[in-house]
């Protein structure tokens, strides 16, 4: 019989996330994805690529799967859960010291919402395989080094 996995509904803005980003980098790939995000939370079965297309339409979510495709593509998780008493004591001091500087700092939200972004687009545009790369040879001497001259081919 296989393990029951409670339902779980990630925030809105995680789903609208992870939405995107499941639509644009892992467009064709959903079987991919269900198996590198069973992997990550150690499930033995991968989720198919129907059930990664329920996921982000907002049905049949669970927390593990939020979780897995979370490790998957790179999206900090909704929800951590704490492993230890002292790691849950940790984790809610955090919270408490990050809300009393939300709190004592309205625009906080907006700038670290802000640094992020900017964060994953410089990191997006390095891992954007579809342009092309010039050597440091060529950087330095100005050469395109990939085209090649008129009338060659």
């Amino acid at each position: 019989m296989g393990e029951y996995d409670p339902g779980y509904q990630p925030p809105g803005w995680w789903q609208d996330e992870a939405k995107r980003i499941i639509e644009t980098d892992w467009k064709g790939r959903r079987a991919e994805l269900g198996a590198q995000a069973a992997k990550a939370v150690g499930r033995n079965a991968p989720w198919d690529a129907t059930r990664i297309t329920k996921f982000i339409a907002g049905d049949n979510q669970t927390l593990k799967m939020t979780l897995g495709i979370a490790a998957a593509i790179g999206l900090p998780p909704p929800i951590i859960e704490a492993r230890t008493m002292a790691e849950a004591q940790g984790l809610q001091q955090k919270a408490k010291t990050f809300d009393s500087l939300r709190k004592s700092n309205p625009d906080l939200q907006g700038k670290v919402e802000a640094a992020v972004q900017g964060a994953e687009a410089v990191a997006k545009e390095k891992n954007d395989q579809r342009r092309p790369v010039q050597s440091a040879h060529e950087r330095r001497t100005g050469s395109g080094g990939t085209r090649r001259p008129p009338g060659r081919g």
